[in-house]
């Protein structure tokens, strides 16, 4: 889903105006938060557009995440650039 008007996209990749997130806040759930603003939004009339799968990186640090997915999975359908701390590797 990229280059395209969609419904859905990966929450740590959400960016929109101020007045969006005050329009729909996020739910006070532990899960699905994300999940929840893009149904709300996209049920106003909000529009969603998803750009490029580049320019973006994960950072998965410790427990207790609420996306529950395996390392071997995310490993299998990405790539992993290096270990330690990203400052040096992505900061300009």
């Amino acid at each position: 889903r990229e280059h395209r008007f969609t419904d859905f996209v990966m929450g740590p990749t959400i960016m929109a105006r101020r007045e969006v997130f005050t329009d729909h806040p996020f739910l006070d759930v532990t899960v699905g938060e994300d999940t929840g603003f893009l149904r709300a939004a996209h049920a106003a009339g909000r529009i969603i557009y998803s750009a490029d799968r580049f320019n973006y990186f994960q950072v998965r640090t410790g427990d207790g995440h609420t996306w529950q997915v395996e390392d071997a999975e995310l490993l299998a359908s990405g790539d992993l650039k290096f270990y330690g701390k990203l400052n040096e590797h992505v900061d300009i």
